[in-house]
């Protein structure tokens, strides 16, 4: 009998050979931004400690064809199959590791969650359920009825998400041909043309004899994996970087409102902007809160503007996406990306074809570290300003996280040809107070091999012989949960109108709450919202609010600076004559820098 490590050499040696097709198509196209894919699932999806699951296999057949996605997810670990599960790294942590795979979820257990999840607004989403629900007995019509609103979820936060809903894989222990048979039938009724719905048949072909397609008559082995990667895989294809759309010459500029800080101890970010009409009236008084931009329309084909990445946030990835706003008239731009501002020798120097760019797979990436980028229209000398951004590879615990596990799990990005990384976790900013100076081997997941106390702790990682930069790293408090969210809104009521330039919210007190965060918005997903912490439990605006509908929540936060869950969205109205909207404000705001834990500016 041929070893596993044969079989599994040659099970991914005949895939290699089946998708060599895909190199002469070139897949990685040039100027598109990553597909974003959201695998949902069980433990077919999540994986163990022994198996990657298919979502490895899949990343690599994406790998092959220089395809440009990402996975998106709030897992990153797989699980040992051993009650209670603990969560543990894959095998092979050599991909990009997130995922919504949830070891034994029934259908009912996803869908109760999934408001949360869907947040991503992912592109595509892989749906595999309903496994545990025939293992458990739950009848078919009520898997069906779950499976169709776990779609309605997905589309309320995104009304275009693409949906490839499984015909599960068979199981050696019982039978799942009647739901697949009404998967069939639902995906049918839930198709739409804005957001498809495609069935993907994972039953015929598939062998869930242990030793053959699964290691134990239910989880896929290597072998199995591929089977489903390259099924996934092709279903995918009609919907991964679509040819891209020209640009619109008129583009608009919202008015961002400066940081600024109110009484008595509040600390704001920008606010969010209304979405600016293509023809509008007059132009909007910039002291007022969520007003309406106006359009800017850019006539001088040499007046182009860099858009992202930017210096306001750190670039995960080594392969980052560029962004520039189209100048009027011009197709072709000339991108430069160097590690000083002189742009003396660029790192990258490339033509591109429309507004944005993302380094392709074959390319090694670009180091940790700080970069300017600019871009101007080709056989012009009018470039962008140079915009700062940072290459960090840290993923998590993500910047600003919480966790109650005293051994948290760091996880970053894999770095071509490096082999051993070090991971350094401290309790200042400044990394003089080290409490893990680690060497990790092959591998881009640690965990804490000791407990740490409760507090703000800083991390960072970096490939060993090269040296961390700068001050970059991310934030992470360990702590206790968090305080309960107000169980009393007090002002303003739902659904109530305000005729005062100076709004005030108010809310009941609660126990052990060190301080409060509210979040204002124009919209009820709160884009961008305004945002304010205070220590005490109501805030008055110190600017007027443009007319309109507006939605606020607010939640509590311990001592760590750590938020529980927010309370659901109130509405309220700002109803102002016209006349009234350009009053002078009662107050003028000042500019302020927000205080990071460490004492730093941020």
């Amino acid at each position: 009998m041929a070893s596993s490590s044969f079989r599994r050499f040659l099970a991914v040696a005949i895939v290699l050979t089946s998708t060599l097709i895909f190199l002469l198509l070139d897949g990685n196209v040039y100027g598109q931004v990553p597909t974003t894919i959201m695998p949902l699932g069980d433990s077919i999806t999540q994986g163990s400690s022994a198996w990657n699951s298919y979502r490895r296999a899949l990343w690599q057949l994406f790998q092959i064809t220089e395809e440009s996605v990402d996975f998106v997810g709030s897992q990153d670990s797989n699980v040992n199959f051993t009650p209670p599960p603990d969560l543990v790294p894959p095998p092979d942590p050599d991909f990009d590791l997130d995922h919504e795979g949830h070891w034994g979820f029934t259908t009912a257990q996803i869908l109760a969650q999934l408001p949360t999840w869907a947040a991503a607004r992912p592109d595509v989403v892989l749906i595999h359920l309903g496994t545990n629900d025939v293992e458990t007995g739950v009848p078919v019509a009520t898997t069906i009825n779950n499976l169709g609103q776990i779609i309605d979820v997905l589309r309320s936060a995104r009304p275009n998400v693409v949906i490839l809903l499984a015909q599960i894989i068979p199981n050696a222990n019982f039978d799942v041909a009647p739901l697949n048979a009404a998967i069939a039938t639902l995906v049918t009724q839930k198709y739409t043309a804005q957001s498809p719905v495609i069935r993907v048949d994972h039953y015929v072909g598939f062998d869930a004899t242990a030793g053959v397609d699964t290691h134990d008559g239910t989880h896929p082995n290597d072998i199995g994996e591929i089977k489903m990667a390259s099924r996934w895989f092709n279903a995918l294809q009609p919907f991964l970087n679509p040819p891209p759309t020209t640009p619109p010459t008129n583009t608009s500029t919202p008015f961002v409102f400066p940081t600024i800080t109110l009484t008595p101890t509040y600390t704001l970010t920008p606010l969010p902007t209304n979405t600016p009409t293509t023809t509008p009236t007059s132009t909007p008084d910039p002291r007022l809160m969520f007003q309406t931009a106006v359009p800017e329309v850019v006539d001088n084909p040499q007046d182009v503007r860099a858009i992202r990445p930017n210096g306001e946030r750190i670039v995960d990835t080594i392969r980052p996406t560029f962004e520039w706003r189209l100048a009027t008239g011009q197709r072709t731009y000339r991108l430069q990306v160097d590690n000083d501002r002189t742009f003396l020798s660029p790192v990258i120097e490339r033509i591109v074809d429309g507004g944005i760019f993302t380094i392709p797979n074959r390319e090694d990436g670009l180091p940790q570290g700080i970069y300017f980028w600019r871009v101007a229209p080709e056989g012009s000398e009018g470039w962008s300003e140079p915009i700062q951004f940072t290459v960090f590879i840290g993923k998590r615990p993500a910047d600003g996280s919480y966790t109650p596990d005293h051994t948290p799990r760091f996880t970053w990005a894999y770095t071509p040809n490096v082999r051993t990384y070090v991971l350094q976790v401290s309790r200042d900013g400044n990394f003089t107070d080290l409490v893990i100076d680690a060497r990790v081997e092959s591998t881009t997941v640690y965990v804490a091999p000791e407990e740490l106390p409760f507090g703000i702790y800083y991390w960072r990682v970096f490939p060993l012989g090269e040296p961390p930069f700068g001050n970059v790293r991310r934030m992470l408090a360990i702590s206790p949960p968090p305080p309960p969210a107000p169980a009393r809104i007090e002002a303003p009521r739902p659904g109530s109108s305000i005729g005062e330039l100076n709004a005030t919210f108010a809310w009941a007190a609660v126990a052990g709450a060190a301080g409060y965060e509210i979040e204002i918005s124009d919209s009820l997903a709160f884009e961008n919202p305004f945002a304010v912490t205070t220590t005490e439990p109501t805030f008055t605006m110190d600017q007027p609010i443009a007319r309109g509908t507006y939605f606020w929540r607010i939640r509590s936060v311990n001592e760590y600076g750590v938020g529980g869950l927010w309370t659901q969205p109130q509405s309220f109205i700002v109803e102002r004559p016209a006349s009234a909207a350009t009053e002078t404000p009662t107050s003028t705001p000042t500019a302020t820098s927000t205080a990071t834990p460490d004492g730093s500016s941020g």
